[in-house]
């Protein structure tokens, strides 16, 4: 039995946590494995809930600012931000020694303490990148510090994992023990094969990198054009944007088209109750809806936007657009209505590709192979890698 610590770095039920979730589900599944999942900010609700609601074991850590967001321009904030490092590591240390972990895998390059504390009692990491937190994505902060010690992070594990060969791309070259394993998602429990016409879905993030305005654009066409249709939105404001957004779904006479449906955690009823997904992202290092969508045999959408390229087959099991153009999106939108039999076979074929590339079966297999190899041949950190530990230690 091998004893596995999973690190996540919030305790909310995003996507990357919600994936932490699945993978303790995954590895406890195959009695193989002990999984504890450590998190900051414990309470009942988010991630928390959802271990009580399966029995997986959790404890809580301590919570530390982002090092995306350090700035070394402002020298009394990174002061600051150095000192509740040291004592937060402090910390850490004393949750790793009341526990007998195996193997830590820590969730995301976002914080810096796991390394700082974890490889101290020669206890191997393993890091699951799940996207790309570049100039584009988060613009604040100090960007060569941040790529800095991304490339410390992945440095410092005995392996990386990334959830798409576009994030791989990215970090390729910071790291010789990567390896590419999809998101996946569970099988639904109940698909409803009703006819749902003329109703698409976007779950997404309401923040401007998502393409939430692009796709009221391309409502807009829709509805300038003389389409029936129902756009439902659901997801939760994380950029005060909610208000601008009501404002131009009536400034654009499409109150009736578009429905804010905020946050949902059933996604059975949302992709039961639609009938072809939208994802309009700019920028998206997989694509968590589209493959939900997929399994529940609906029909999708998206933009080249980086990870959905490596999911979609364009004209097979889904349709794939230019991430800057609405009238791109308007006009697959538009074929999909016009064109209902080829909606309802790109299903069927997003169903297919679903089972064999990004279900849970498909998934644990390589978890499993990467975890036990880890294991095997861990045998302490290289000199290489404690001189990397040592200016880390020197920095903090």
């Amino acid at each position: 039995m091998i004893n596995i610590g999973l690190i996540s770095h919030a305790s909310r039920l995003h996507g990357a946590e919600r994936m932490l979730l699945n993978l303790a589900l995954l590895l406890l599944e195959t009695e193989k494995f002990s999984v504890k999942i450590f998190m900051p900010e414990m309470d009942d609700s988010g991630l928390y809930s959802e271990c009580k609601k399966y029995g997986i074991e959790a404890e809580s850590i301590p919570f530390n600012i982002w090092y995306i967001f350090f700035d070394r321009a402002n020298e009394n904030e990174f002061k600051q931000r150095k000192e509740l490092i040291r004592i937060r590591t402090k910390e850490f240390d004393k949750i790793i020694r009341n526990n007998n972990i195996d193997i830590f895998i820590n969730n995301t390059l976002t914080n810096i303490i796991p390394y700082m504390s974890i490889i101290k009692f020669n206890i191997p990491i393993i890091t699951w990148v799940h996207g790309i937190l570049d100039g584009f994505v988060v613009p604040n902060g100090d960007l060569d510090f941040r790529l800095l010690l991304d490339r410390v992070c992945m440095s410092l594990s005995s392996s990386v994992i990334c959830n798409s060969i576009w994030t791989e791309k990215y970090f390729h070259e910071y790291s010789k023990n990567m390896t590419v394993i999809y998101n996946w998602t569970n099988e639904p429990k109940n698909i409803d094969n009703v006819d749902k016409e003329n109703i698409f879905v976007c779950l997404n993030s309401l923040h401007h990198l998502k393409g939430i305005y692009k796709l009221i654009n391309a409502c807009k066409i829709l509805k300038n054009r003389g389409y029936s249709f129902k756009l439902l939105l659901y997801g939760n404001d994380l950029s005060d944007m909610i208000e601008q957004l009501k404002e131009e779904i009536e400034k654009s006479d499409l109150s009736e088209n578009v429905i804010l449906k905020g946050v949902t955690s059933n996604i059975e009823s949302v992709y039961n109750n639609s009938s072809i997904l939208v994802q309009p992202s700019y920028i998206e290092s997989f694509g968590m809806t589209i493959i939900e969508a997929m399994s529940y045999g609906n029909a999708v959408i998206s933009s080249r936007s980086g990870g959905p390229e490596e999911i979609i087959n364009h004209n097979v099991d889904g349709l794939l657009v230019d991430r800057f153009s609405p009238e791109d999106l308007a006009e697959k939108m538009m074929y999909l209505l016009d064109n209902k039999d080829e909606a309802i076979r790109m299903g069927r074929e997003g169903r297919k590709s679903y089972v064999n590339k990004f279900s849970s079966k498909v998934a644990s297999s390589k978890f499993i192979d990467v975890i036990t190899k880890t294991h095997n041949s861990f045998s302490g950190y290289t000199n290489e890698q404690m001189i990397i530990y040592d200016m880390l230690k020197y920095i903090f």
